[in-house]
């Protein structure tokens, strides 16, 4: 059985300095897509460049999977995923 995959054009923001560190803020326009392109597509769209990422949600749990640039996979670190999750309202824990 294979779990279907949907994308999100996902965005960040790092804020802060090196003296008290740095911390990321996540946000999206709570579209999602059945297919990578569509989601990159509403990336350049409303970022106007290629800097945003493409969130991989399992349709199953409704919970990001990783974090790409385009089609080459940036982040799939389970506490990374969570702390995204968390900050796109997405589900928490596991199911």
């Amino acid at each position: 059985m294979t779990t279907r995959r949907q994308y999100l054009a996902i965005y960040s923001e790092y804020n802060g300095n090196e003296q008290t560190g740095f911390h990321a803020s996540w946000y999206w326009d709570g579209t999602y897509f059945d297919h990578r392109p569509d989601a990159i597509a509403r990336g350049f769209k409303n970022r106007g460049s290629d800097d945003f990422n493409v969130g991989v949600l399992d349709c199953h749990t409704g919970r990001l999977v990783a974090i790409d640039w385009m089609h080459e996979r940036v982040d799939d670190d389970p506490v990374v995923l969570a702390e995204v999750n968390e900050a796109l309202g997405l589900p928490q824990g596991t199911r």
